[in-house]
C-alpha cells in the first residue's frame, strides 16, 4: 500500500464528498423552493376573496424570491458546516474530550494503562510519526478512535473495555488500525464529514424550531399556516438530507475501514492480533457501543461501530464484523471470544518485561529489509516495531521518564543543544536560570551528561517522545519554551545540522497544524529550491568537492530537471534550505516521492548513509508530511 496512492486517494475521496455534499445542497435549495410554493399556494386555498391571493408564478419567480431561498439555504448549511469544522479545529484532543476522554499519564500504576502507552509509543516511533496523547474513555464497550487533522494534532482515543479485554497482540493490532488511519489521511476526512453532515442537520433542526415557535404563538389560525407549512417542510427536507448525509458518510467509510484492518495486517504480519480483537467485541456484551450523547456524530472514527441506528446497517459506518474477519482470517470458525483473562494480560506483561535483549539483538541481525526507506512510508512493519521497542528500552530511564512530562520534555530539549565547551555551556545553563521556568536550568544540567553520551540513532525517537509531552504546555510556555531553545543554540553563534534539524522538527509540530494547497504539479518552475535542498544535502555527506558534485547532479537526475551549478558550501544558508523546503512542501502530495527519492539518490550516490544524511531525510520527510519510519540495519533508502 504505497504511502502517497493512499494519501491522494484520501483527497479524491474529500473531493468525490465536496461534490456530494455541493449536490445535496443543490437538492436541498430545489427542496425549500417547492416548500414556498407550496405553502403559497396553501394561503390561497384560505382566502376567498381574489383579490388579496398571491400570484403564485409571480412569486416563485421573483429573483428576490430565488436568491432569498438559494442563498439563505446555502448561507445556513455553509455556515453550520463552517462553524463545526471551526469548533474542531483544536485536532484531535477537542474529539477526544467532547467523547468524556481524559489524557492517560505515562505514571499511571495501572499495568494495563501503561500497555497502552507502550504500545502507541513503539507504533509511533516504529512509524516515524511523534508519539500522539492517549485518552481514555470510561465506557464498558471496546473501541478505539484517532482524531486530528494530520500527525501534528493526532490523538489515540481507546474506551476503559478496549484497555481491559484485550492482550497485547491485539491491542496492537487495533492500534496498527488506528495508526493506519493518521498515515493514510483518513483523519481530515473524517472532519469534514462531520461538518457536512452537520450542515445538514442544521436545516431540520431550524424547521422544528419555526414549527415550535409558530404552534405556541398561534400559528394554528390560517395568518400563521405557511410558517407551520414551511416549518413542517424544512423538517422533512432536513429528514431527507440527513438520510443522505449518514448515507454518503457510511459509503465513504466502511471502505476506508477495509483499507485500515489490512493495514494493521500488514504492519503487524499478525492476523491473529486484530482478528482477535474483532471477535472480542462480538463476544462482548456492550460489543464496541459508546454511550456517551456526542458518539453518534463521530460514529465513522471509531475502530468498531459505536452507535446503534434505526435503520441498522444501512446506515452503519463499519462493515459488519464477520466480514471484517473473515477478510483477515479466512478460515475463520464463527466463534466470539470472552474479555482476556486479567491473569492472562499479567502474565503478558511479565514475559514483555523479561524479553532479553540479546534476543531482541539477533533478531534484528536477520532481518530482510524488501522495501526501502521511501517505500516504507506508511508501510511499518514488525521489524519497524521490534527496533522501536529496542531503541525505546535503551534510551536511559532517566531521559525516558522526563520526555514523557510536559516539564522533563523541555530540559531534555534543553540538553539536546547544551554546547561541549564548558564556557559556552555555562552561559547556555545561565540563559536558562534567567528566562526557564523555576528548576528547569538544573534539572537541564544535571542530565546534560546522559544525553551527551547517548548514542545519535536515539536522539530522534528521543524528541519524537518529547514532542507528545510538549502538546501539553500553554501557549505562554510554548512561546518561551522555542525563545530558550533559540537563544541556546544561538549561544555559540552558529546553528550546526543537528540544531537546525530539532528546530525545523520542533516548530512543525508545536505549531497548529496549517493545511498546505497544492500549488505545483511539478518541479519546472521550483528549480531554485531544488537546487537548494539538494546542494545542502551533498555537502552533508561529501568534504570533496568533486564527489558533492557528483552527488548533486545524481539528486537532480532523479528529479528529471536541468542541470544547474552546486551551490558552493561557504553560501549553503540553511534559512534558505528551510525557505525552500516549505515552498516544496505545497507540491501535491503524489509527485511529493520524487522529490524524496532525488533526496536519497543525492545521500546514497557515495554508497553510504551517515548519521547526519539519515537525520536530515528524516526531517525533510517530516516537513513534507511523509512521515518515514527509522531506517533498519542492512535497510537501503533507496
Amino acid at each position: 500500500m504505497d504511502f502517497f496512492e493512499q494519501q491522494d486517494l484520501a483527497r479524491r475521496h474529500t473531493r468525490r464528498l465536496v461534490i456530494l455534499f455541493g449536490m445535496a445542497i443543490v437538492g436541498i435549495m430545489l427542496s425549500v423552493y417547492v416548500v414556498v410554493a407550496i405553502s403559497v399556494v396553501g394561503v390561497n386555498t384560505q382566502t376567498d376573496d381574489q383579490q388579496e391571493q398571491i400570484d403564485p408564478v409571480g412569486v416563485l419567480t421573483d429573483w428576490r424570491v430565488i436568491a432569498l431561498v438559494g442563498g439563505g439555504t446555502l448561507l445556513l448549511i455553509g455556515g453550520a458546516s463552517t462553524y463545526r469544522i471551526s469548533s474542531l479545529s483544536g485536532g484531535g484532543e477537542v474529539v477526544a474530550s467532547t467523547l468524556g476522554g481524559k489524557p492517560l499519564s505515562h505514571t499511571t500504576d495501572d499495568p494495563d494503562e501503561q500497555r497502552v502507552l507502550n504500545v502507541v509509543e513503539e507504533m509511533a516511533i516504529a512509524s516515524g510519526i511523534p508519539v500522539p496523547p492517549v485518552f481514555l474513555l470510561d465506557e464498558d464497550g471496546i473501541n478505539a478512535f484517532a482524531a486530528g487533522y494530520s500527525s501534528q494534532d493526532a490523538v489515540i482515543g481507546v474506551t476503559r473495555g478496549c484497555v481491559n479485554n484485550l492482550t497485547r497482540d491485539e491491542l496492537q493490532g487495533v492500534m496498527a488500525h488506528e495508526f493506519s488511519h493518521i498515515l493514510n489521511g483518513d483523519m481530515r476526512l473524517n472532519i469534514r464529514l462531520i461538518g457536512f453532515v452537520f450542515g445538514i442537520v442544521v436545516i431540520g433542526f431550524l424547521g422544528w424550531q419555526l414549527l415550535r415557535v409558530s404552534l405556541y404563538s398561534g400559528g394554528r389560525n390560517k395568518n400563521g399556516m405557511p410558517i407551520v407549512a414551511i416549518g413542517a417542510g424544512l423538517m422533512a427536507i432536513g429528514a431527507i438530507g440527513t438520510f443522505f448525509g449518514k448515507w454518503i458518510k457510511a459509503s465513504i467509510s466502511r471502505q476506508r475501514e477495509f483499507l485500515a484492518d489490512a493495514s494493521a495486517v500488514q504492519f503487524t504480519r499478525n492476523p491473529d492480533g486484530i482478528g482477535g480483537a474483532l471477535k472480542r467485541i462480538g463476544g462482548n456484551s456492550e460489543h464496541g457501543k459508546l454511550k456517551n450523547h456526542a458518539a453518534p456524530e463521530f460514529s465513522h472514527m471509531y475502530f468498531a461501530d459505536g452507535v446503534s441506528g434505526f435503520f441498522g446497517s444501512m446506515f452503519a459506518t463499519h462493515p459488519p464484523l464477520e466480514q471484517r474477519i473473515k477478510r483477515v482470517e479466512p478460515n475463520w470458525d464463527g466463534k466470539w471470544l470472552g474479555s482476556a483473562s486479567k491473569t492472562t494480560r499479567a502474565d503478558e506483561q511479565k514475559q514483555d518485561r523479561q524479553r532479553a535483549e540479546e534476543k531482541r539483538r539477533a533478531g534484528m541481525k536477520d532481518i530482510v529489509a524488501v522495501m526501502t526507506g521511501i517505500e516504507a512510508m506508511g508501510q511499518t512493519t514488525p521489524q519497524h516495531v521490534e527496533m522501536a521497542h529496542q531503541l525505546i528500552s535503551e534510551i536511559p530511564d532517566e531521559l525516558r521518564h522526563a520526555a514523557h512530562d510536559a516539564y522533563g520534555a523541555r530540559a531534555v530539549l534543553y540538553s539536546l543543544v547544551l554546547n561541549n565547551q564548558p564556557e559556552i555551556r555555562q552561559r547556555q545553563l545561565q540563559v536558562l536560570q534567567q528566562h526557564a521556568e523555576a528548576g528547569l536550568g538544573e534539572m537541564t544540567r544535571k542530565m546534560a551528561d546522559s544525553v551527551h553520551h547517548l548514542d545519535r540513532q536515539y536522539r530522534l525517537p528521543l524528541i519524537d517522545i518529547t514532542l507528545g509531552a510538549l502538546k501539553h504546555l500553554s501557549p505562554t510556555q510554548s512561546k518561551n519554551f522555542r525563545t530558550n531553545l533559540d537563544l541556546l543554540v544561538k549561544a555559540d553563534e552558529k546553528t550546526d545540522l543537528f540544531e537546525w534539524i530539532l528546530l525545523r522538527i520542533v516548530d512543525h509540530h508545536l505549531h497548529e497544524p496549517k493545511k498546505v494547497h497544492a500549488k505545483y504539479y511539478g518541479y519546472q518552475h521550483l528549480q531554485t529550491q531544488c537546487r537548494q535542498l539538494l546542494s545542502a544535502l551533498a555537502w552533508i555527506g561529501q568534504q570533496d568537492p568533486t564527489k558533492a558534485e557528483k552527488a548533486f547532479v545524481a539528486g537532480l537526475n532523479a528529479l528529471q530537471i536541468k542541470v544547474v551549478p552546486l551551490i558552493p558550501r561557504n553560501e549553503i544558508d540553511m534559512s534558505e534550505v528551510g525557505r525552500a523546503m516549505d515552498t516544496l512542501n505545497t507540491v501535491a502530495t503524489p509527485k511529493k516521492k520524487r522529490l524524496l527519492e532525488a533526496c536519497a539518490a543525492t545521500i546514497v550516490d557515495d554508497q553510504t548513509v551517515t548519521p547526519n544524511e539519515a537525520e536530515m531525510i528524516r526531517a525533510i520527510s517530516e516537513s513534507l508530511g511523509c512521515p518515514m519510519p527509522p531506517l533498519l540495519p542492512g535497510q537501503q533508502l533507496v
